[in-house]
């Protein structure tokens, strides 16, 4: 596997430039993401993504074919136990959707193409209710027309 570079918008509320994520060759300059995003915004895990070798680093071009996944960010609200965490984590763990745990409090969220993307959402609302966590949508990949 190798690392793929992406460029961060400026201003950005986690004050990082750019991210690495893993990618797996599957053709010259065609990779497949294999792991969650913590930061950037449109890729998800096992999309296929065009990449440019800048001076030996693998740069981001566009993105081939989308894997149908999304990217939800979480971060856990102040005071939170992990075992609050994981109550509200097991309805998502229970329909196909799966983690990384980032620095801090941060959360990076994959829901399977084969989840239904809109129980997943109102699952992250309820933690959000319960004042578990605060989370944004990095990338809808689901066809939800």
């Amino acid at each position: 596997m190798d690392k793929i570079y992406f460029n961060l918008p400026s201003n950005q509320w986690h004050g990082f430039d750019s991210e690495s994520l893993w990618g797996q060759k599957i053709y010259d300059n065609l990779y497949e993401i294999r792991n969650v995003p913590f930061y950037v915004q449109g890729v998800s895990f096992g999309d296929y993504v065009k990449v440019e070798n800048i001076e030996g680093l693998l740069w981001f071009r566009s993105t081939f074919k989308s894997s149908g996944h999304s990217t939800y960010r979480v971060i856990l609200n102040k005071d939170v136990s992990i075992t609050e965490f994981r109550s509200c984590w097991e309805g998502l763990e229970q329909i196909g959707c799966t983690y990384e745990q980032g620095e801090g409090r941060l959360v990076a969220i994959d829901v399977h193409s084969n989840t239904d993307i809109f129980k997943a959402y109102n699952l992250l609302e309820i933690g959000e209710q319960k004042n578990i966590w605060n989370f944004e949508e990095a990338h809808c990949g689901h066809n939800i027309n």
